[in-house]
């Protein structure tokens, strides 16, 4: 519609178009799907969650549409910015209010033709466009169009005109969340109240072909996040993760590490030793660096620390690998030093042709 010569949109949200997002339909496609996993929750998202994307050989592009079996959404709390019923307390990804204006804006900016429209209850929303008069100027603002429609008991997301390069985002979309269907995780290792730690699935790690080396995943708070060494997918969550960016971006080598050594700090000693063995190849080690995403020494260090804090685990553990030795690093503490010199001159007289 149209006011005193400007067009009008039912709801305005009251930010330019060309507020700059700087995500990536990635990005976007992953906040959308992220409503729905904190709406359904964990435990019931891979069955109660429908997705299917659909190629357009003519026009050479993609439509989408995600489904749930959930409580309908409230279009008042997707009208305005920092409205949002979730809490920062690690078990929902979104805390910021703003997720979906974002991700539904940064879809229009990129391609115009796209076209995304949201139905819950008796309603559909469809963003649209509005302008207003600022200084003089024509300024065009961004919001939606809002339509009555039948209660159909689904929340449904469609997107339509998606481009063909949107192929592999489209593919891995769903395996970039934690619930138990994912194929990217295998059987359990080893579970706590913020970690879950498991085998790798038989499902490639999205992007692998950047890094074929780093073998894991690294989950925060539910979405992954990060690249490991290590070949297992861990699952870290904890409300004392600040600072966490807007978008969620993949984590650098810095902010991965710091992340895993956190977590592995609460592992307990059996998760620990299963992981250790996993990594047997591994224990001689030369350390390149303590941040290096490709290091696995330090590590290493941590699992056998917290294997020697469970005397059961540690005896048992320490009679399965007799044939392997393991030395701290010498710290301030003379004594320990001193004792750790002994060990290996003991090593060096007595024990390197039968151990590793």
């Amino acid at each position: 519609m149209r006011i005193n010569g400007n067009q009008q949109v039912d709801i305005p949200l009251d930010i330019a178009v060309d507020y700059p997002i700087n995500w990536s339909f990635r990005q976007a496609l992953r906040d959308l799907i992220q409503n729905f996993y904190d709406a359904i929750g964990t435990d019931h998202f891979g069955s109660d969650f429908f997705y299917e994307y659909n190629y357009d050989c003519k026009r050479n592009i993609y439509n989408l549409d995600m489904k749930a079996k959930t409580d309908a959404f409230s279009y008042e709390l997707l009208s305005y910015i920092g409205a949002t019923t979730k809490k920062d307390d690690g078990k929902t990804i979104g805390k910021y209010g703003e997720g979906f204006k974002m991700a539904a804006l940064a879809i229009y900016q990129e391609h115009r033709k796209m076209l995304l429209k949201m139905h819950a209850g008796d309603w559909i929303i469809t963003p649209n466009t509005y302008s207003i008069e600022i200084d003089n100027k024509t300024v065009e603002m961004f919001g939606y169009d809002l339509d009555t429609a039948e209660d159909d008991g689904l929340v449904t997301l469609t997107i339509e005109g998606i481009p063909h390069y949107h192929a592999k985002a489209l593919e891995e979309a769903l395996y970039e969340f934690f619930y138990p269907d994912n194929k990217l995780f295998g059987n359990l290792i080893g579970r706590g109240d913020s970690y879950g730690v498991y085998h790798m699935g038989k499902l490639p790690i999205p992007c692998d072909d950047r890094d074929p080396e780093l073998k894991g995943i690294l989950f925060i708070n539910n979405i992954a996040r990060g690249r490991l060494p290590i070949p297992i997918a861990v699952n870290y969550t904890s409300s004392g993760i600040k600072k966490d960016a807007r978008s969620r971006p993949t984590l650098n080598s810095f902010r991965t590490t710091e992340y895993l050594y956190r977590c592995m700090e609460l592992w307990d000693a059996k998760t620990s030793a299963a992981v250790l063995r996993i990594m047997k190849h591994y224990w001689s080690e030369i350390p390149v660096g303590l941040n290096n995403v490709h290091t696995k020494y330090y590590y290493i260090c941590q699992l056998v620390r917290n294997i020697s804090k469970d005397d059961q685990v540690s005896k048992e553990f320490s009679k399965e690998m007799k044939r392997y030795c393991y030395f701290e690093r010498k710290t301030m503490d003379n004594v320990r030093n001193a004792r750790i010199d002994e060990a290996r001159k003991w090593y060096s007289e007595h024990g390197k042709k039968n151990t590793h």
